[in-house]
């Protein structure tokens, strides 16, 4: 998979994607309610911009979507509302129903534990998503999900203590990567060593970003060749004033997809920062860096058929981030 972009095929509503980002944001506003959570919202209207259609259409949709999957969701896998609006945002995008998603995750949650696969709500259900969206909304077959459970077999020999459901999203978007569960995973574990080589520290942020990094990985991209791309935007990122903290990493490696020299990625990320800055409240500061590279990400390559998917499972991990750090989730 050669790094990535869709700039030729852009339609006109994406040509300003900053103004665009704050129509949905206006958009959804009025709907969200006094105790509704505003950086949920906004990471919703970062990964929408790509959706056609008027802001306000976009946003009664989503609404409808996020009410519906919460009525269908089972009282005992529950999910906090920001999530619900995050797969909601999801559907949108793919044009998918919630009855259709929930569905497919109790059918193959079934297969998750004939495989012995752990127990974990959040991390099934973005799996499944990612899966589901990978195979343009087909059944999900005994195989794949048998290569996940592979796949993330072969990462706990390398990081047994590290590996864990966290990681169920990323071995479901490596499924349908060529090589063998066991190469998939060096690809991974050479990748984190590069990365810790280089200063980056270690831990779930770090693997997290490794295992994204994955996906780039064959014979002719090898693992040092994508540890050097991080290490060296992480450096111009720094060299431009923005600090990259652990909990950041896997929006670098988000950025390490795109086909540009890396000061053009890091002038474009901090083009979008300053220009959402205006309207980044006190509070929201931290996810300020979050709302722009996904806004990137998304841009330039979230209507990509592969790493489309990567954008979604990516702001789904990005909210229940928060409701973690916030006791909630």
């Amino acid at each position: 998979m050669p790094f990535r972009s869709h700039d030729a095929e852009q339609d006109e509503h994406l040509r300003e994607p900053v103004a665009r980002f704050f129509a949905l944001d206006a958009a959804l506003e009025p709907t969200r309610g006094m105790f509704g959570d505003r950086s949920a919202q906004r990471f919703a209207a970062a990964s929408l911009v790509l959706v056609p259609g008027e802001p306000a259409q976009i946003a009664t949709q989503l609404r409808e979507t996020a009410k519906q999957f919460q009525q269908l969701m089972p009282w005992r896998v529950g999910f906090a509302p920001q999530l619900h609006l995050m797969f909601a945002v999801a559907l949108v995008r793919h044009d998918d129903t919630p009855d259709a998603l929930l569905d497919e995750t109790k059918r193959v949650r079934k297969i998750m534990r004939a495989l012995g696969l752990r127990w974990a709500p959040v991390y099934e259900f973005i799996a499944v998503l990612v899966m589901r969206t990978l195979g343009d909304g087909a059944p999900i077959s005994d195989e794949q999900v048998q290569r996940m459970r592979d796949i993330y077999e072969a990462m706990k020999q390398h990081h047994w203590v590290l590996t864990g459901p966290e990681d169920f999203p990323a071995c479901a978007l490596l499924t349908t990567r060529a090589g063998t569960p066991q190469q998939l995973a060096q690809y991974a574990h050479d990748i984190y060593e590069g990365l810790r080589a280089g200063g980056r520290g270690r831990g779930d942020p770090l693997q997290t970003a490794s295992n994204l990094l994955a996906m780039l990985a064959s014979d002719h991209l090898p693992a040092p060749a994508l540890s050097e791309r991080f290490l060296a935007l992480v450096s111009a990122f720094e060299h431009a004033g923005q600090k990259i903290a652990a909990s950041e990493y896997d929006e670098v490696a988000l950025l390490c997809f795109l086909s540009r020299p890396v000061p053009a990625i890091v002038e474009t990320v901090a083009a979008y920062k300053q220009a959402l800055g205006a309207d980044i409240r006190w509070f929201e500061g931290d996810y300020a860096f979050g709302f722009a590279t996904n806004l990137a990400f998304v841009q330039l390559v979230g209507g990509d058929p592969e790493l489309g998917p990567i954008a979604d499972f990516k702001s789904l991990l990005d909210m229940y981030s928060i409701l973690l750090q916030n006791g909630g989730g």
